[in-house]
């Protein structure tokens, strides 16, 4: 079988036109170079080489198969130094998914640091319900996924990434008094099926009043469109901490007092179990978990 090993004894013995200074250049002796060679030649079943007064020079079949060899060395170089160039995160790729609170609120800061140390990589990042997040990483559409979902498919490692907290906002002129035997249902604006905090909610809402079927007045894929509806007073709604520190500070909205009132939830960073993670996914999840709160 031909190897690296035998296409650059024959480029280095070609250009050296002699056995002796090809073999010192590549470090061994001119018996083992020779058996090299006559190797290539009877797996080529072509003539390569031929000595003439005391000088090697190629065949037909040499000088056609030299630029070969040539661009075949070439190409294993370039891949080595692309290889290095990944290792050192000098280029790359990274691909990344998340739900909307970990795309919106979390990770801006995380890739702000992310590419100051190495400016060099592209980031993509997707955001959608977590739901869908986790279809793409599955599909391997993305290197890692941040989700508030824990999938109970043995195909993905989730680990820890951060906790949160949702809590229920209401219009700026209403009371914060939830009446919980009689909880407005038809006046909650919550995110769409499959997103991380409509599950919650729902699981909350089974839990404490017993509503197995959450089926909200307004319906939106964004939770910034659910906080303005809610400053607006069209509804109520849960939203991630995170998300509504902002408008709770500038009077936009209200929160309940009553800590039994918030959802503790958890946010994952998901990867595909046994999947290649690409250097810049590995430092960027590195980065992500070390920095972890």
């Amino acid at each position: 079988m031909i190897g690296l090993k035998h296409l650059k004894a024959f480029v280095t013995v070609a250009e050296r036109k002699n056995f002796t200074k090809a073999a010192e250049a590549l470090y061994q002796s001119q018996p083992a170079l020779s058996i090299q060679i006559k190797n290539l030649e009877d797996s080529l079943q072509a003539k390569l080489v031929e000595r003439k007064d005391k000088e090697i020079i190629l065949t037909d079949a040499g000088k056609i198969f030299y630029t070969t060899a040539k661009d075949i060395l070439a190409a294993y170089d370039r891949a080595i130094e692309d290889m290095d160039e990944l290792k050192g995160l000098h280029k790359g790729c990274l691909c990344l998914g998340a739900g909307t609170l970990p795309g919106e609120y979390i990770l801006p800061e995380l890739l702000k640091r992310f590419k100051a140390k190495y400016p060099q990589i592209r980031v993509d990042l997707k955001i959608a319900a977590s739901g869908e997040i986790l279809e793409d990483l599955k599909n391997r559409k993305i290197h890692i996924g941040f989700v508030s979902i824990l999938s109970n498919e043995p195909i993905f490692e989730a680990k820890l990434f951060r906790k949160d907290k949702l809590v229920l906002i209401l219009p700026p002129n209403e009371t914060t008094e939830i009446n919980w035997d009689h909880f407005p249902v038809k006046r909650l604006i919550l995110r769409e099926a499959g997103s991380g905090t409509r599950k919650a909610v729902e699981d909350y809402l089974k839990k404490r009043v017993g509503i197995t079927r959450v089926i909200p007045g307004i319906e939106i894929g964004s939770t910034r469109a659910i906080i303005n509806m809610v400053a607006a007073g069209l509804g109520i709604s849960y939203v991630s901490e995170w998300a509504a520190n902002e408008a709770i500070l500038l009077g936009k909205i209200k929160t309940t007092s009553s800590e039994e009132d918030t959802i503790s939830r958890q946010l994952y960073a998901t990867t595909l179990c046994g999947s290649y993670m690409s250097y810049a996914a590995k430092a960027f999840l590195d980065l992500a978990m070390n920095d972890s709160v």
